[in-house]
């Protein structure tokens, strides 16, 4: 067997300026000639704990990049085996065999390229999926999808695979929602069949501005021709935003994303509600100049930056002050007045002084 193991960073870059441009990182082929009976089948292993593997290509002499082939084992005789523990980065596509298995465990996979190709669909028959993969107990794949200030930017993470398990404990987060809700412009897993029985979907919000709508409505995020099970949990990681997901009678699972408007935040005391619904109030996904830039800074807080945040925003120090003013005006007419009362008595201004008889 042939094992290959990575911790560091496996690179490989084509540049060519109005030419074609290819790069491969990792490719796995049948070597030829003849296999005796007898002999042992050779198996690829790719361990990737913890590594990186870009393969990019440029055809405006690298002013941008797009996506080349990460790791190729569509060729390999026999099934290989790419395992992804740690956290690790691809940047590339990734392309199986019929056979061939992928498994994230123990960590997190950040995925930006293409897993396969769409089946080719001829006279309406869709071809056969390649490959299968397994996000076990532990483990997170997260597709991103990442066009701001982006030169390395060439589409939605996408994944085409035959079978696809998210084993209880197995993660799947995706990067929502950067381009529009049409499909194809998000990422998305086509599978022929699905099982994600206990497992966890997590949404991590991005825009082009930092703004975003009330609701977004992401359809068939998993498109799968036979689905089993459903999620056990679905969250965001971003304070702002409930993701519900719902599966509809073709198999396959649907996301609806609502923002939290920026008064109902839970916990709040009442000043930071008051100054939350002012903000709330005015809120556009349109807003520009520094106020946009203010309220796009507030998305990216957790529980505790945005109260402190509201805090800041609030004015109720200035509020403090004038009631302080105000506070100390009135003890400073009242001893004024308390004078002028004693001074114009009936008894005389004996009783203006001191018990010491000293003048007050």
């Amino acid at each position: 067997d042939v094992t290959l193991t990575n911790t560091g960073s496996i690179e490989v870059s084509a540049t060519t300026d109005m030419g074609e441009s290819s790069a491969y990182g990792i490719v796995v082929t049948d070597a030829g000639g003849a296999v005796a009976a007898t002999e042992e089948p050779i198996y690829f292993t790719l361990n990737n704990d913890g590594g990186s593997i870009v393969a990019m290509t440029s055809v405006d002499g690298g002013a941008t990049f797009q996506h080349g082939v990460a790791i190729d084992t569509s060729d390999s005789p026999n099934t290989a085996m790419l395992n992804f523990t740690g956290d690790s980065y691809v940047y590339g596509d990734i392309i199986t065999g019929s056979d061939d298995m992928i498994t994230v465990a123990d960590g997190e996979l950040t995925f930006d390229g293409t897993i396969n190709s769409a089946p080719e669909v001829i006279d309406d028959v869709q071809g056969p999926f390649s490959g299968s993969l397994t996000i076990a107990d532990g483990g997170t794949l997260y597709l991103v999808d990442e066009p701001t200030d982006n030169d390395m930017y060439d589409g939605p993470a996408m994944v085409y695979v035959n079978d696809l398990t998210i084993d209880a404990g197995g993660t799947l987060a995706l990067q929502l929602p950067s381009g529009s809700v049409e499909e194809g412009d998000y990422p998305q897993i086509f599978a022929n069949t699905a099982d994600i029985t206990g497992s966890s979907l997590v949404v991590r919000p991005s825009s082009e501005n930092g703004l975003y709508a009330d609701t977004y409505d992401f359809q068939d995020i998993i498109d799968a021709n036979e689905l089993t099970g459903t999620f056990a949990s679905v969250t965001s990681d971003n304070l702002f935003f409930t993701p519900t997901a719902t599966y509809d009678a073709f198999e396959n699972v649907d996301l609806a994303l609502n923002r939290i408007a920026f008064d109902a935040i839970p916990g709040l005391t009442v000043n930071q509600t008051n100054t939350g619904a002012g903000i709330e109030n005015v809120y556009s996904p349109a807003l520009t100049g520094p106020f946009g830039d203010l309220v796009s800074e507030l998305f990216t807080l957790d529980a505790d930056e945005y109260a402190d945040a509201l805090d800041q925003l609030d004015g109720d120090m200035y509020a403090g002050f004038m009631q302080g003013l105000r506070n100390n005006a009135l003890q400073m007419n009242a001893i004024v007045s308390d004078q002028i009362d004693c001074a114009i008595s009936i008894d005389g201004v004996d009783k203006c002084g001191e018990r010491d008889g000293e003048t007050r």
